[in-house]
């Protein structure tokens, strides 16, 4: 193999790399953001809380998943909502932006039994 060919397969080995790796930082700054914005007071990833955990979430929708429900999910995230999980209301979080709500939602929408 001449020394460009080695040079073009490390860099792609090293893109292939830093690939898989931001994916696995993207889960932990979502998580962390979770964290940041007090979810954790409320929420937990596979127990129930004052709130549904987070595993639940994603079992309730799991036959749906759409950029409509990551939509309706995220604002209910931002403005507040109650009625789907019993008599306790989900407070508003009005220093949640949008974006991050659908990060969060997207998350946990991930979630399964065990991860």
């Amino acid at each position: 193999m001449s020394s460009g060919s080695t040079l073009k397969l490390l860099l792609l080995a090293g893109i292939t790399v830093a690939a898989g790796a931001s994916r696995v930082m993207a889960a932990d700054d979502t998580e962390a953001l979770l964290t940041a914005r007090k979810c954790h007071a409320c929420h937990a990833v596979s127990e129930n809380r004052l709130g549904p955990s987070y595993v639940a979430i994603a079992a309730k929708h799991s036959v749906m998943r759409s950029d409509a429900l990551v939509e309706v999910l995220s604002r209910k995230i931002v403005a507040g909502g109650g009625g789907a999980w019993g008599n306790v209301p989900m407070v508003p979080n009005d220093h949640v932006s949008l974006d991050e709500a659908r990060r969060m939602t997207r998350w946990i929408l991930e979630r399964r039994p065990g991860n």
